[in-house]
C-alpha cells in the first residue's frame, strides 16, 4: 500500500537493514521459517516504514529491542 516509490525505498532498506544488523538476520529468519523466505522481507518493510514515522513524529531513536522482539 503506498507510493510506489517509498513500497520500493523501504524493501530495500529491509534488505540492507537486515544485510548489515545481526538481530536483523535472526528475526528474518524467523520470519522465513514461519511465512517463507519471500515473504519475510515484505512483513519486514511495513514495520521498518512504521519505526521510520514514529521516529519522524516524536524525534527521537528507535529502541532496538521493542523493534526486533526475541
Amino acid at each position: 500500500m503506498g507510493h510506489a516509490s517509498l513500497t520500493w525505498a523501504f524493501a530495500a532498506a529491509a534488505a540492507l537493514f537486515r544485510r548489515h544488523n545481526p538481530q536483523a538476520q535472526q528475526y528474518v529468519a524467523k520470519l522465513e521459517t514461519k511465512h517463507g523466505k519471500g515473504n519475510a522481507l515484505t512483513l519486514l518493510a511495513p514495520k521498518l516504514a512504521r519505526a521510520v514515522y514514529d521516529m519522524l513524529k516524536r524525534d527521537t531513536v528507535v529502541d532496538m529491542d521493542l523493534f526486533l522482539p526475541g
